[in-house]
């Protein structure tokens, strides 16, 4: 194995852009606040290796942001379901970069539409049933 000076400098496939992601895990837990928080995973599709994580927050001030990315994720108003519902779910995500801590890692864009999430295509975000 041999390395350049610019491979020093990469990070691969986990560089900002778009990338077609899968929910992988997601973990249940409770922000400081007391309010429920759903930790996602999310996996370039047809791969293992971690992509990028993010929190969707069902506090008032949280729940929009965290319907509307459940919505790209195909899920419906209206429809119940739970945390591990989103496991499988997949949709194209743009990723930027957020240093926390000291290190640099990727996270769904939340200034552009969607908030960094866009439906992959034949995953349905609108509040029309799909006709049978």
């Amino acid at each position: 194995m041999r390395f350049t000076e610019e491979d020093l400098g990469s990070r691969g496939s986990n560089d900002p852009g778009q990338y077609d992601a899968e929910v992988a895990k997601v973990e249940e837990k409770i922000t400081k606040n007391g309010d429920e928080m759903w930790s996602v995973r999310f996996v370039p599709v047809g791969e293992s290796k971690t992509l990028c994580f993010d929190n969707l927050v069902w506090s008032d001030g949280g729940r929009g942001i965290a319907s509307k990315k459940c919505k790209m994720l195909g899920f419906q108003p209206g429809q119940d379901f739970e945390a591990q519902d989103l496991r499988g779910k997949r949709v194209s995500l743009t990723l930027i970069e957020e240093e926390y801590n000291g290190k640099t890692n990727l996270k769904p864009d939340i200034g552009v539409d969607g908030f960094g999430y866009t439906p992959l295509a034949g995953v349905s975000a609108v509040d029309d049933p799909v006709p049978f």
